[in-house]
C-alpha cells in the first residue's frame, strides 16, 4: 500500500530529488578513534536530530585533520539533515544561528537548489505523518530499516511558488511556536501538581491527619519528628515473604519449561511496564503464558495485594498488584513481597512513592548502569507504620485529597494531546495548500 496526499489546486507533487543534491555522511572507515575530540566540529547523526533543529553534542566531534579530509560533509545553513536509521522521518534543518558541524555517519545531508525550494518550508513538508509513513513502508527490507538517498530521492512532496513557500514558513514558525507555548504551560501545570501531588504523600506517610499529635524525633536525620505512637521499623519487620521470577528454578528449567505468548493464554505474565501503563490482565500489549508455564511458576503467583519492587533498571517504581479476573505470575525485574499484619500492602505502596521511602530505594541502587535492588537491601530499608486503622484512615484521606488533583492532571493532559494533533493537523493542512495563507513577495 502507498501513502499519497493529495496536494490543493495550483500545487504540484516533485520528487525530492528534482529540488535538491544529496550526500550519505561518511562511512566509519573515514573516521579512526584518534579522530574524534571532545569540543570538535561536531557529527550529526541520528541522536543528533530533535524536534526539527540540530542538537550535537561536543563530545562527539572531531578534530585535525579530520576536519579537512571530511569537508566535503560539512553542513550549511539551509541544509536538511535526515535520520538514516531509526525512526524514519526525523529530520532538521541547519540554521545560520548553528554552530560550524559535519554530517554524520548516521545521516544523509540534503541540500536544496535556492531557486526551486525554500528550505524551512521543505522541512515543514517533511515533518507529515504521512511522509513518516512512505519511509517506513520503502524502508522495509533492508537492515534496520535503513533509509537511503535513492529512497529518499523518491519522496514525493507538495509544492507551490517560493512566496507561498515562504509564507507557509513564516506562518508555521509562528502558529507552531504558539502552540508549543501554550502546550508548555500546560505541561508546567502537570508538574506543579504532581509536586504537591508529592508533597500531600509525604505529609501523610510521615506526620499523619492530626496536626497536634504528640510528636518525637525519629532519630533519623533526614526523617525528623514522626508521631509519637508510630514505629520506625526495617522493612524486614513487615514481610511475610520475598521472592524473585529466579526463585522458581534455574536458567535451563525456565527456558525448558515456560513458554511466553504462545499456545492458549492462561496467565497474565506482569512486567513492570504492564503495571507502569495500568495495562492489566490479558489484553494487548501484555504477555502471557499457558498453563504449564504458569503451574511450573509456582513461586510467583500472583493473587492481587502484593507489593512489587523493582529490583533492576528504573529502581525506586513500586505497585501494587491489582485483582483481576485472570491468573498471574510475576516477570523477572520485579521483586514480589507479602506482608504481615504490621502494614498493609497499600501504605507500604505509598511510602515508597513518597519523597522520603522513594529516596531510600534509589540510595540502595548497587548499580550506576542498569540498576541493581539486593533483596538484604530491600529489607533494610526504613517504614514508618501507624497502627494498622490509623494507616486505613489516612490512606482514605489521602485518596480524597489526590482525587482533584488527579483528575486536574487527566485533563491537562488530555488537553495536551489534542493540542499536539492540532499542531499536526496545521502542519500537514499548510503544507499542502488546504489553508489559505498569502504569497509573500519574492
Amino acid at each position: 500500500m502507498k501513502v499519497t496526499l493529495q496536494p490543493a489546486p495550483n500545487w504540484i507533487r516533485v520528487r525530492l530529488k528534482a529540488l535538491a543534491s544529496m550526500q550519505t555522511g561518511p562511512f566509519g572507515s573515514q573516521i579512526h578513534n584518534e579522530d574524534y575530540v571532545s569540543g570538535g566540529m561536531p557529527l550529526i547523526n541520528p541522536s543528533h536530530i530533535r524536534d526539527g533543529l540540530l542538537s550535537p553534542d561536543p563530545d562527539v566531534a572531531v578534530g585535525g585533520r579530520a576536519v579537512e579530509e571530511l569537508k566535503r560533509h560539512r553542513l550549511l545553513p539551509g541544509d536538511l539533515v535526515f535520520a538514516r536509521r531509526g525512526e524514519m522521518g526525523r529530520c532538521a534543518l541547519m540554521r545560520t544561528s548553528d554552530s560550524p558541524c559535519l554530517c554524520g555517519t548516521g545521516s544523509i545531508r540534503v541540500r536544496l537548489h535556492p531557486e526551486k525550494a525554500v528550505s524551512s518550508f521543505v522541512r515543514w513538508a517533511l515533518s507529515t505523518p504521512h511522509v513518516r509513513e512512505w519511509l517506513e513502508l520503502e524502508s522495509v527490507g533492508s537492515t534496520m530499516d535503513n533509509l537511503n538517498t535513492a529512497i529518499l530521492g523518491r519522496l514525493r512532496i507538495s509544492m507551490c511558488t517560493l512566496g507561498q513557500q515562504r509564507s507557509v514558513s513564516n506562518f508555521l514558525d509562528r502558529k507552531t511556536a504558539a502552540i508549543d507555548d501554550l502546550i508548555k504551560k500546560k505541561e508546567r501545570l502537570v508538574e506543579l501538581l504532581q509536586e504537591k501531588r508529592q508533597a500531600l504523600i509525604t505529609q501523610a506517610v510521615t506526620k499523619g491527619l492530626d496536626p497536634a499529635v504528640p510528636m518525637k524525633d525519629s532519630g533519623v536525620e533526614w526523617l525528623g519528628n514522626v508521631p509519637a505512637h508510630w514505629k520506625l521499623l526495617p522493612l524486614r519487620r513487615a514481610i511475610s515473604f520475598l521472592t524473585d521470577y529466579e526463585a522458581n528454578g534455574s536458567f535451563a528449567d525456565t527456558k525448558d519449561n515456560v513458554n511466553l505468548d504462545k499456545g492458549v493464554p492462561y496467565a497474565w505474565y506482569v512486567r513492570a511496564t504492564d503495571l507502569e501503563n495500568e495495562r492489566w490482565g490479558l489484553v494487548d500489549s501484555n504477555r502471557h503464558c499457558d498453563r504449564h508455564s504458569y503451574e511450573f511458576l509456582r513461586k510467583t503467583k500472583l493473587f492481587g495485594g502484593e507489593l512489587l519492587v523493582a529490583k533492576r533498571g528504573e529502581i525506586g517504581k513500586v505497585y501494587l498488584m491489582p485483582r483481576v479476573e485472570c491468573p498471574a505470575t510475576l516477570a523477572p525485574n520485579l521483586y514480589l513481597v507479602r506482608l504481615n499484619t504490621r502494614i498493609l500492602p497499600e501504605w507500604a505502596c505509598t511510602w515508597f512513592r513518597s519523597e522520603i521511602g522513594g529516596a531510600q530505594l534509589v540510595l540502595a541502587n548497587r548499580s550506576t548502569t542498569i540498576g541493581a535492588l539486593y533483596k538484604d537491601d530491600l529489607r533494610d530499608c526504613l517504614c514508618l507504620m501507624p497502627p494498622a486503622h490509623e494507616q486505613q484512615e489516612i490512606l482514605r484521606c489521602l485518596a480524597e485529597q489526590l482525587r482533584p488533583i488527579d483528575v486536574a492532571s487527566i485533563g491537562l493532559l488530555s488537553s495536551v494531546d489534542l493540542l499536539r494533533e492540532y499542531r499536526q493537523a496545521v502542519i500537514t493542512a499548510a503544507v499542502t495548500g488546504r489553508l489559505d495563507i498569502p504569497a509573500e513577495a519574492a
